[in-house]
């Protein structure tokens, strides 16, 4: 009986293993690296959104406020045209008050239909406090995630409006003209703005810096009429019809 030989068999040789787990771990060096850095994006992505969020939630809190400062609680007052409007519309002893280093507190006044509403907010320690109804202050920011290091409030405008001011008036439209002709007699509305700065960094990492900057119109304007030129005969602030 003839027997076969059966060739051997050839096995990976310890260079061929070497050079196998060299690029393997080529490999998994790459991938590690492209998945650390979007674990490093994300969470970048998600302290700045946690610094942009708590900002801009004090900022909408406090213009919301701000906007209707020294309103009265009826609508209907609120209209220029009123005959008592001038004393109405914008009083100066409820103004705001802003005090403080740097303009870093603001007491506001209005009026609803239960009385006068009082509140205030200010930069105290590391975070934005505000004045409730019975006059004690309590945290808006939540000083142990984000530290505040600016709170201010001022009437400077920005940007193409810098120029303006709040002493600027600017005619209201009547729909007549004064007596003899022209508009010198109609009044004068001078609108109120003032400018919300707020700037913060994260506890947990202090590279994570913003800066909030918005103007907030206040709903309520004061109202003038040009010294001496309320004529005879004329409604509210606006001349009447000619006969």
């Amino acid at each position: 009986m003839t027997s076969r030989r059966v060739a051997p068999e050839r096995g990976v040789s310890l260079v061929e293993l070497m050079v196998g787990i060299a690029v393997g771990l080529m490999v998994l060096a790459a991938a590690t690296t492209v998945v650390t850095s979007q674990l490093g994006s994300t969470r970048r992505l998600l302290l700045e959104t946690q610094l942009d969020q708590a900002l801009r939630t004090a900022g909408e809190i406090i213009s919301r406020e701000l906007r209707r400062t020294n309103s009265t609680m009826e609508d209907r007052a609120s209209q220029w045209f009123r005959e008592d409007q001038l004393g109405v519309n914008w009083n100066d002893a409820t103004a705001p008050v802003i005090s403080g280093t740097d303009n870093s507190q603001i007491e506001i006044f209005y009026r609803r239909a239960g009385g006068e509403e009082r509140t205030g907010f200010k930069l105290e320690g590391d975070a934005i406090k505000v004045k409730l109804g019975d006059g004690s202050w309590h945290e808006l920011t939540d000083p142990q995630t984000v530290k505040i290091t600016r709170f201010s409030v001022g009437t400077a405008r920005t940007g193409g409006r810098a120029a303006s001011r709040n002493s600027d008036a600017h005619i209201v439209p009547c729909p007549f003209q004064c007596p003899g002709g022209g508009t010198a007699c109609w009044p004068r509305m001078v609108p109120i703005e003032y400018t919300i700065t707020i700037a913060g960094e994260l506890r947990r990492d202090s590279s994570f810096t913003r800066t909030l900057t918005t103007s907030v119109a206040v709903r309520s304007a004061r109202m003038t009429l040009p010294e001496g030129t309320m004529a005879p005969g004329a409604i509210g602030t606006c001349p009447v019809e000619p006969g």
